[in-house]
């Protein structure tokens, strides 16, 4: 087992851009710390692919792969951490911890009446829709809106395209997970409208 020296590691901490280094241990942070709060309060909704918060795992998975593939291109420059943007980010990205956190203190039925007014068709297809897919749904898209907004400020524009695969997975999940709630049971006829066109066209 080769061990490195004091000078190696001096020399290889001295090549690290340390604000870069902290930026993603942020990202990182800001969404394993609520996720882990999460898996504490509901770890049942983990085992679920659909309905569930088990994608979440795909998404870290992805994030990781991301940072490592494309970390030569998030770092082309050395910048100072304390700016405003990240300033501003590193608020956003307190904001999943402070959702998990709320849900044990009223959030959650607080969403829960924003689905009633919002016209989850609980009436017609039942309570579940506006008591557990509303709210995953909502989950979805605010922290998909949190980790895009966060890494625009962090990275700028080559942070969305280093990390556009994650953020479409996360934002696409809360997309489905949202047309599902609103029209469960293959009652959203949008697309459906289109395949006619089509077939008409071949």
């Amino acid at each position: 087992m080769i061990i490195p020296s004091k000078e190696q590691l001096k020399r290889f901490l001295s090549e690290i851009d340390r604000s870069f280094l902290v930026k993603t241990v942020l990202v990182f942070a800001a969404f394993i710390v609520p996720l882990i709060i999460l898996y504490f309060v509901d770890s049942g909704s983990f085992n679920y692919l659909w309905k569930g918060r088990a994608p979440y795992f795909l998404f870290l998975w992805l994030l990781f792969l991301e940072a490592i593939l494309g970390w030569k291109n998030l770092k082309i420059e050395r910048t100072t951490f304390w700016t405003k943007k990240t300033v501003l980010a590193a608020v956003i990205l307190l904001l999943p911890t402070v959702y998990a956190v709320g849900l044990n203190f009223g959030l959650n039925d607080a969403i829960v009446e924003v689905g009633r007014a919002a016209g989850v068709p609980a009436e017609q297809f039942g309570e579940w829709y506006v008591t557990h897919s509303w709210p995953f749904s909502l989950e979805y898209v605010l922290f998909a809106v949190f980790f895009v907004a966060s890494i625009w400020l962090l990275y700028g524009v080559r942070g969305l395209k280093t990390f556009s695969v994650s953020a479409f997975f996360v934002g696409g999940v809360g997309i489905f997970y949202m047309i599902d709630t609103f029209y469960p049971s293959g009652t959203f006829t949008v697309l459906q409208s289109l395949v006619p066109i089509t077939t008409h066209g071949v």
